[in-house]
């Protein structure tokens, strides 16, 4: 006989809902374990709410208009013949893309809200039962 037991020292938990998850760990989470308590774990996080999904919109479209910038641009400077309107190609696009990105993050989230909104809508239609806030974080 043990005078130890052999039960597992599980750590207490508070409320059972899961702790804040930044955006790297969420969309792994859904990749790596797509199921039905993964998505409930997720829309039942802390950060499930529309704002938290209006700035990963927002920084995306951002970084996605910066990448795509700087793609155009080496394709504009290796296309150009000499190396002086190539600098002045250069040069007016970064500062095109500097001042556009944030517009460009602005109207992904605009179009991204706008979206969700058409397709809660739709549902609405078939009589269901999910919410705007819901459907739009994960």
């Amino acid at each position: 006989m043990s005078e130890f037991d052999n039960t597992p020292i599980m750590p207490e938990t508070t409320g059972g809902a899961p702790g804040p998850m930044g955006w790297i760990q969420t969309w792994i989470k859904a990749i790596s374990q797509p199921n039905e308590q993964t998505f409930i774990d997720i829309s039942e996080s802390p950060e499930a709410q529309p704002k938290t999904a209006y700035i990963w919109v927002f920084v995306i479209g951002i970084l996605s208009t910066i990448v795509n910038g700087f793609v155009q641009m080496i394709i504009a400077a290796t296309q150009q013949g000499d190396a002086r309107s190539a600098g002045a190609t250069v040069g007016g696009a970064l500062v095109a893309l500097i001042c556009s990105s944030p517009v460009i993050g602005g109207v992904s989230v605009l179009f991204f809200a706008l979206g969700t909104a058409v397709i809660q809508w739709i549902a609405k239609l078939f009589k269901g039962a999910g919410t705007y806030d819901k459907l739009i974080y994960p």
